[in-house]
């Protein structure tokens, strides 16, 4: 892999990056020519190690503090990241709850809370794929 930063280049804060999934994003956004940031609510911190993050957070957990972790949240975005990507079910949730702390400094791009509560809350998506004929994976 190979990763070139131009000047210019959008800014990317990758969430819970001690997780794979944060790791794979911070590699996959590098590599297609964004900065990325890495924030960790536990270490250490896989993304961390990475070549490919540019910038290195500590963040309280999401499941102990959705208050807590949405001022971290806004504390780390107003360095100037251009979108914040949650790779955690708690992330998301955690930043969802706390977007009006973002919506004048990133990018979320996320749909309302009641539908993201809704994403997350298996039990209900099992009853509505039921009555949809979906079966379950």
């Amino acid at each position: 892999m190979n990763a070139s930063f131009a000047p210019s280049a959008p800014r990317v804060l990758i969430t819970e990056v001690q997780e794979r999934a944060g790791l794979a994003a911070v590699r996959a956004l590098a590599v297609a020519g964004f900065v990325v940031g890495g924030a960790a609510s536990s270490a250490p911190a896989q993304g961390h190690w990475s070549r490919y993050c540019r910038e290195r957070y500590t963040m309280p957990d999401p499941r102990s503090s959705v208050e807590g972790y949405g001022a971290a949240l806004e504390h780390i975005v107003g360095r100037g990241f251009d979108v914040v990507m949650p790779t955690t079910d708690a992330s998301l949730f955690a930043a969802s709850e706390q977007r009006e702390r973002l919506r004048d400094l990133t990018r979320l791009g996320l749909p309302s809370k009641a539908t993201v509560r809704l994403a997350l809350d298996k039990v209900a998506l099992l009853r509505i794929a039921a009555e949809s004929d979906l079966p379950p994976p």
